[in-house]
């Protein structure tokens, strides 16, 4: 008997990614091995009745397109909101077209909108390429379909407005998230705040809700579910069981059980939050 009926879905498809930013230390992490096979992805998110979301991270995402489209045509059927995470540096208006008349929703992070200072944040220069691809995009699809994700920090507290006039005036959703330093491990500056968001008095709405694969098809509730005392194990693996074995293991109980006590910073990370 399966309890836990996860509504939101986090697939880490790669740590590999094809910018530098200076906010993140994932772009030097190295990948060893192939990612998972589509249908592995199809068949859990059918084999959990199609959940409300399913959100494609990295690394950069994009930089497995062919991927993505398998698992977008796999998926079609069913009523599952796919959100993709991208620096927009591959999201040409050729996959866009490609992927628009899918029930998807792309997420782009864009932190400045000034060509020398982008340099700085993404330790690349791809700003005109970037930006090209944006403005493409946000052409070719719905007001729904697109948004702009900035993360806020002392190095990007007065680019916020600039971003949010931009989303303003190209009527699509702006969100901001702080910066956590030993989350994004870059070596951007957090905003020191004199009330702390991540409090006991702040619900994780992660707990009960989330599920969370790793490129090695590790299945976790949330990404940093390791770090919780007594739930360093992963549920299960993709490549060895289908998600509704994994989820009838008694493991998952514990695990729920303890994430209600969490504490952790990340609490107010987007996909910890009530609304995303």
């Amino acid at each position: 008997m399966i309890s836990f009926k996860p509504t939101h879905i986090y697939y880490l498809i790669n740590l590999k990614c094809n910018q530098r930013c200076s906010k993140c230390s994932h772009w030097k992490m190295k990948f060893e091995g192939n990612i998972l096979r589509p249908e592995v992805i199809v068949k859990c998110i059918s084999d959990l009745n199609y959940p409300r979301e399913f959100c494609i991270v990295g690394g950069e995402p994009l930089i497995y397109k062919n991927a993505i489209l398998d698992i977008l045509k796999g998926i079609r059927l069913g009523k599952t909101r796919t959100t993709i995470i991208t620096n927009g540096l591959e999201m040409t208006p050729q996959f866009i077209s490609e992927i628009k008349n899918y029930n998807i929703h792309v997420v782009v992070s864009v932190d400045t909108l000034e060509k020398e200072f982008w340099k700085f944040v993404r330790g690349d220069d791809s700003y005109d390429q970037v930006m090209y691809n944006l403005k493409s995009a946000i052409k070719e699809l719905l007001p729904e379909q697109i948004s702009i994700q900035s993360v806020l920090s002392e190095e990007t507290k007065m680019d916020i407005p600039v971003i949010a006039e931009f989303c303003k005036k190209n009527k699509i959703y702006y969100s901001v998230q702080d910066y956590l330093e030993e989350g994004f491990n870059g070596c951007w500056t957090a905003i020191k705040k004199d009330i702390n968001c991540g409090t006991s008095s702040e619900k994780c709405y992660a707990v009960g809700r989330n599920l969370s694969i790793m490129p090695n098809g590790d299945v976790f509730t949330c990404f940093q579910q390791n770090l919780i005392g007594g739930c360093e194990m992963p549920l299960g693996n993709l490549k060895e069981d289908r998600i509704k074995k994994i989820l009838e293991n008694n493991y998952i109980n514990k695990v729920i059980e303890l994430m209600e006590n969490c504490d952790m910073p990340c609490k107010v990370l987007k996909c910890n939050i009530k609304e995303i």
